[in-house]
């Protein structure tokens, strides 16, 4: 133990070994040491319950009396055992936390078989009504068993408790939902303006909090904590609330090692323990230690080229003789000798010392701890070297007599720099306590404060588990993805295929609590400010995909919950659901087709739609217009008038292979119709044409095979086409596509691409003699082309290349002179990124249902 060879994990491992035995039938009973446990212990209360892992949930019905079920001999929770948990607040299963083990004790109790009962503790005494109503919303509408792992019934919601809504005005217990739309050449990121614009414009209206001597006060920066997902984000937001004047508490930040300052001490205990180190005795010579110049060091160092720094120094004190005739100043040889003594001073003191003591005495020799202070930053810095101290003594504690010192402390650190750690750093303002908390969710839990900013929801989910090769569930089971060398291809294997949905149901389950632990640690206000353009871009407008997937009962179905790609697609869920007049108007939402949800007939929300008014500070004096100097004035116009004459300056580097083609038959462009267009349900003919593309874009051939309107089905309930697109696919089209001899030959190929994106250079490009006029301009340039290949498969040594296209022509021919310029380039970037000839080329017509070829 005292040497940290036992982690937590092997204590558990070994008091589940010592307190459980298998039976014949092969169940658990407890040991003898158990039962003598149980003797010992007259009640177990444990508390936060729904983060106990399985070992953990084991033991301690293994501790319990009566832990056996009499009929079927397996463990239970006993009659002394006193739970208490909310399963809507584990958020903890990296450490493999299972809820399930809370779960199942809730619905086992007031059974038959179980000694225990469920008692109901929801009433909240942190949260005035509108923000628990704002929640009982939420999670009403997104939590279920599916989803969250605990339906959210009128048991699980949340009832108020606090007295402070009779101190503080109805105004001021809200929440606000702000709505921000970005503009595209905005440098500052709009959520963190929002942010410190409302604490700023708050701090100046001397907003009131409520105390608990019932009166109240004007708010201080300390009453604000901004929550977000990962601590990379806090470290922006803290960085910028720092920036506008604002103090501010972050987590740990990593980089502590690599701080200047601990630097510089660690370079400094290096020189003790090996006073040879010219790099790390350099660093201390020029740092406020010692204060030597660069110039200083260059002379020190002609005393002595080829030995090391620190005989040099020797040499200029005269404790060896030197090697090169020369002469320093009286001032120089001063500081060799003040550094010669103080090093050697310091070494007898190691040998001695304990590393603690021994860093308290290079601050205490060299006063570098006073010099970091006076320095930018100096209560950072001067704390993280206060915090060297404890770690000095932690390592001593921990470690035995064979490796204490300095030098083994050394050897630990160059371990933990090699191997990629570090120790916890101090926060970006260690020391002030009324300044805004930045934290993140996971480090909230248990904390409250009056107002409470949820930043960046947008964030999207993890897909890690996606990209793994193998998969493993906390039933013991594995899945393997499989990969074809040859080919390059990764296929998944049923196994795993399961696993990774369990696993991703199980990790928005869990980000779905996490949103719920963020949004109760308000007490006054909650502010939520959304991104508009995340949920509407140029290519998906998720708001009209969730107000088609609404029930016509006003409930969201679990499915599209699970689906959520952020926490922010959860909570415009549920905005979309509330259809709010004001917001409904601001951002013109889709007409509302469902009943009003139960759990909102009590909710007031507060709507925003533009930043907070900037605060001005204190007018700066004004200052004398300086006159700018003649010639350098001269210099910069002559610098800013230069113009590149180099053709290259007239040509697109990127070119796309679509454009390309529309430029050289002049054809004009086909814009989209606006969004309210697209709500009149009638397709024109080129959308229709896009719906088919998308269907054979992500169908799955051989399920379409099977059965084209189960595919076109599935596709529209995983949002890859709108109700309306799947109306346009008839399911004739595809069909007829799977009865062609095209396909039948993709079918036996053993290499197929789809949807293949390229980027080849132009001057690269195998092109075929007809499209030397479309390239002629750019076959000398590093203009790039890019494109995406439809289908290509091969066959023997050579690829065929396939083209959708859904044009209503006259005749084939109509259709094969108007993208065979097309074809040939896709054919020369495909040859230029496999490496393969391509033989023929085919376009696909779905107004003639056949396969075209296309000749050079």
């Amino acid at each position: 133990m005292q040497q940290n060879a036992l982690a937590f994990d092997d204590a558990e491992r070994m008091a589940l070994e010592l307190l459980a035995e298998l039976s014949p039938e092969g169940t658990i009973q407890p040991s003898a040491l158990a039962k003598e446990l149980q003797a010992y212990y007259q009640l177990i209360m444990i508390d936060e319950y729904q983060d106990s892992n399985n070992k953990q949930d084991d033991i301690f019905k293994l501790l319990s009396r009566n832990c056996i079920e009499p009929e079927t001999g397996t463990l239970r929770y006993g009659d002394n055992v006193f739970l208490v948990g909310d399963v809507k607040q584990s958020i903890y299963r990296f450490r493999l936390a299972n809820p399930q083990n809370f779960v199942h004790a809730i619905s086992s109790a007031g059974t038959e078989t179980s000694v225990c009962r469920h008692i109901v503790l929801n009433r909240n005494f942190r949260s005035v009504p509108a923000v628990l109503d704002f929640v009982n919303f939420v999670c009403g509408s997104l939590m279920s068993d599916t989803c969250g792992d605990v339906a959210y019934t009128d048991a699980e919601a949340l009832y108020p408790g606090t007295d402070i809504t009779e101190i503080l005005p109805e105004e001021q217990q809200k929440v606000t939902v702000a709505v921000l739309t970005p503009e595209d050449d905005a440098d500052t990121d709009v959520q963190i303006a929002y942010v410190i614009g409302k604490i700023q414009e708050m701090i100046v209206a001397g907003v009131p909090v409520a105390q608990k001597d019932h009166a109240t006060r004007p708010c201080q920066y300390r009453d604000f904590c901004i929550l977000l997902r990962t601590n990379p984000m806090c470290t922006s937001f803290a960085h910028a609330l720092e920036q506008a004047g604002i103090p501010v508490q972050s987590p740990d930040e990593t980089g502590y090692l690599k701080a200047r300052e601990v630097g510089l001490l660690l370079d400094m205990l290096r020189v003790l323990d090996n006073p040879t180190l010219d790099t790390s005795l350099a660093a201390i010579m020029l740092s406020p230690m010692f204060w030597f110049t660069p110039e200083d060091l260059m002379r020190i160092r002609m005393l002595g080229k080829k030995t090391s720094l620190y005989s040099a120094v020797c040499m200029a004190i005269g404790v060896t003789e030197s090697a090169e005739p020369v002469q320093l100043d009286d001032v120089l040889v001063q500081k060799c000798r003040q550094l010669y003594d103080t090093l050697q001073k310091l070494r007898q003191s190691s040998g001695m010392m304990t590393l603690e003591a021994l860093i308290r005495r290079i601050y205490d020799t060299t006063d570098f701890l006073s010099v970091m202070q006076l320095t930018k930053d100096g209560d950072r810095k001067r704390a993280n070297l206060h915090l060297l101290l404890q770690y000095a003594k932690q390592y001593e504690e921990n470690t035995d007599a064979a490796h204490n010192g300095v030098s083994g402390f050394l050897r630990y650190i160059d371990w933990l720099l090699d191997s990629g750690n570090d120790f916890q750093q101090t926060s970006l303002t260690a020391g002030v306590e009324n300044a805004v908390a930045v934290k993140t969710m996971h480090r909230s839990k248990g904390l409250e404060y009056p107002f409470v900013f949820l930043g960046k929801l947008e964030s999207p989910f993890s897909t890690e588990d996606s990209r793994k090769n193998a998969v493993f569930s906390e039933k013991g089971l594995v899945g393997f993805c499989i990969k074809n060398p040859e080919n390059y291809t990764r296929a998944k294997t049923m196994p795993f295929a399961v696993l990774e949905q369990e696993n991703r149901n199980a990790s928005r389950s869990e980000e779905l609590r996490l949103l719920y632990v963020a949004m109760t640690r308000a007490k006054q206000q909650l502010f939520l400010p959304l991104n508009l353009k995340k949920v509407r871009t140029r290519t998906t407008d998720y708001l009209a995909q969730y107000s088609t997937l609404i029930l016509p009962d006003g409930t969201l179905p679990p499915l599209t919950v699970q689906n959520a790609g952020s926490m922010a697609h959860w909570v415009w869920m549920c905005l979309v659901l509330r259809h709010d007049a004001v917001l409904a108007r601001e951002i013109n939402l889709p007409p509302q087709c469902w009943n009003t949800p139960a759990w909102s007939e009590k909710l007031q929300i507060h709507y925003e739609f533009s930043l907070p008014p900037v605060t001005k500070s204190d007018t700066l004096p004004e200052q004398a217009v300086i006159q700018p100097d003649a010639d350098t004035l001269k210099d910069l116009k002559k610098i800013t008038a230069f113009q590149y004459t180099s053709p290259d300056c007239g040509r697109q580097s990127l070119l796309s292979v679509s454009a390309l083609q529309e430029a050289h038959q002049k054809r004009a462009p086909v814009w989209k119709r606006p969004d309210f267009r697209l709500q009149e349900g009638h397709l024109t003919g080129a959308e229709r044409g896009t719906a088919i593309h998308t269907f054979f874009q992500y169908a799955d051939f051989r399920k379409a095979q099977a059965d084209v309107p189960a595919e076109i089905q599935r596709l529209q309930t995983y949002g890859f086409l709108t109700p309306e697109q799947a109306a346009a696919v008839k399911p004739e089209i595809p069909a007829a596509f799977f009865r062609d001899d095209l396909y039948r030959r993709l079918c036996r190929s053993k290499r197929v691409l789809r949807e293949q994106k390229f980027l080849v250079q132009c001057h690269d490009l195998s092109a075929y003699p007809e499209t030397a006029a479309i390239l002629r301009r750019y076959e000398n340039s590093d203009s790039i082309l890019k494109g995406i290949i439809d289908l290509a498969f091969q066959e023997g040594d050579h690829f065929v290349l396939v083209d959708y296209k859904t044009d209503t022509v006259s005749s084939p021919d109509v259709l094969v002179d108007s993208y065979r310029e097309q074809l040939m380039l896709y054919c020369g970037a495909l040859q230029c990124i496999t490496g393969m000839p391509v033989k023929e080329c085919y376009l696909y017509s779905t107004h003639f249902q056949k396969s075209i070829e296309v000749k050079p």
